[in-house]
């Protein structure tokens, strides 16, 4: 195997070199299965969390990202294994892109998780507890006082 970051080895044609090795079959295995997953994740969101809305379009804004970026990347590497030479999709370079646009997707996912959401989770516990020492709008308070 060449050096795997070799620009004459990223930019080569399918008829240049193999299609499928273990760096392909790897990633193959981490879209399919990212792909599978985040669909699943998508669809089973509204059921999983149906009272928690804040984590329910959390993981569904999350999953929709994620299934269009390994989307994309099945897209590339299918053009690849179809060794069909369309706008240069079929060279290597692209998957190796798609690879490194996964791993920032799933950083800010992961930065989210650890800062956005615990944040907007307690701000609504927040809301929650101030809203819950305020008196209701038709309380005998109010009517006692706009009597007098």
């Amino acid at each position: 195997m060449t050096n795997p970051f070799d620009w004459s080895y990223l930019t080569a044609t399918t008829r240049e070199t193999p299609v499928f090795g273990p760096l392909s079959v790897t990633y193959l295995i981490i879209f399919g299965g990212l792909f599978i997953l985040s669909a699943l994740a998508y669809y089973d969101a509204p059921r999983r969390f149906k009272s928690d809305r804040i984590r329910r379009d959390a993981v569904r804004k999350g999953s929709e990202l994620l299934l269009w970026v390994t989307g994309i990347g099945l897209i590339f590497f299918g053009i690849r294994v179809m060794q069909f030479e369309f706008l240069t999709f079929e060279r290597r370079i692209w998957l190796y892109l798609m690879m490194l646009i996964l791993v920032v997707v799933l950083g800010y996912f992961v930065y989210y998780a650890r800062t956005v959401l615990p944040a907007q989770l307690a701000e609504r516990e927040r809301h929650r507890l101030r809203k819950q020492y305020i008196p209701p709008h038709g309380s005998s308070r109010t009517r006692k006082r706009s009597a007098r």
